[in-house]
């Protein structure tokens, strides 16, 4: 019988986690937030990040026990610690329909980004075939998710160091005069719309099954993953925030490639914005792991019919739970969005 493969290095872990955490939050959520706090965005990133910091420590603690072997992520922790299978399906049944969700999210996110090379195609299109394309990636294992994701992070490292480098210098701190400038009630509106930005490092928890030596490895890649991916975001904000005001990048559909045609030639404007693309494309291909994975271990518990945790004798991964949240995820966002 066919088991799932631990394929999954250091690397692709870190692949996983930050490319996942630097998505559609900075990209797409950043310049929105600016509506309702202005350039205190950068100043909420930093607040979040003890309380991000403090949940990775405590996913780092539950990996690195024998527990973290498994696939599975939290449902195995909250079904094993209060030995209740139905209390972990009922609390991460909830997340695996808001996965489902984000990854829609994203790939609409994604295809508005693609207009700004392709202007007057429609980013609903773009977003579906992306979601298609990535769960057949998937669908063949996760050495190749996790080569693609590592060549995709690297695209989006070079991208924002293209972003963040020459742009610290070209802020002006006139759009920091004011510490809150919509006051702390525009700080604490924006908050819970930042708060998407740090969601979904988990996802790594969720492939600990076919990760090397995960006990000994994840814990380590979820603190410094995390930590990593708080410094990006507060250097980006605050770059796009020190050169345009909040109020442009609120109305912006493109916040990031925005603020760097302010400074950068127009090729570096289009390296961010590819960038961007990377950005929603390692979030994507990253979050399509965890509804797979999660029906795939109810299954193993029977909690599900048994045929989702069929593993494929060539490929190594659960394809029938793939295909089934491929089908639920594509056709969700197909009633919801596309009409042709």
């Amino acid at each position: 019988m066919a088991t799932l493969k631990r394929d999954l290095g250091k690397l692709s872990g870190y692949a996983t986690i930050i490319g996942i955490l630097v998505g559609a939050g900075i990209f797409r959520v950043t310049g929105e937030a600016g509506a309702v706090a202005g350039s205190a965005v950068p100043l909420a990133y930093l607040i979040f990040a003890p309380i991000v910091i403090c949940t990775a420590l405590a996913y780092s603690v539950f990996v690195s026990t024998p527990l973290g072997m498994r696939p599975g992520g939290a449902y195995i922790h909250i079904s094993r610690t209060f030995r209740n299978y139905y209390l972990g399906f009922i609390a991460m049944w909830m997340k695996l329909l808001a996965f489902i969700g984000a990854i829609s999210f994203m790939s609409t996110s994604l295809g508005e980004y693609m207009t700004f090379f392709l202007p007057g195609t429609d980013p609903r299109l773009w977003a579906s075939l992306t979601m298609i394309l990535f769960y057949v990636i998937n669908l063949f294992g996760v050495r190749h998710y996790g080569l693609i994701q590592t060549i995709m992070l690297g695209i989006l490292i070079v991208s924002i160091l293209v972003l963040v480098i020459p742009g610290i210098f070209a802020v002006d701190m006139k759009y920091y005069d004011t510490l809150l400038p919509k006051g702390i009630g525009g700080l604490l509106e924006a908050m819970p719309m930042l708060f998407f930005s740090y969601a979904g490092f988990e996802t790594l928890a969720q492939v600990a099954g076919e990760t090397k030596d995960p006990t000994r490895t994840l814990p380590m890649i979820f603190v410094k993953g995390v930590l990593a991916s708080v410094l990006i975001f507060f250097s980006m904000a605050f770059v796009a925030f020190g050169v345009l005001p909040a109020e442009t990048l609120a109305q912006s559909q493109s916040a990031m490639a925005d603020a760097a045609a302010t400074y950068l030639p127009p090729w570096g404007a289009k390296i961010v914005a590819i960038g961007a693309m990377s950005a929603f494309l390692t979030s994507i291909n990253g979050s399509i792991l965890v509804p797979s994975r999660m029906l795939f271990v109810f299954s193993e518990d029977r909690l599900l019919p048994p045929i989702l945790a069929a593993v494929h004798p060539k490929w190594h991964t659960p394809h029938i739970s793939l295909i089934i949240s491929g089908v639920i995820c594509t056709g969700w966002y197909g009633q919801s969005q596309l009409t042709f």
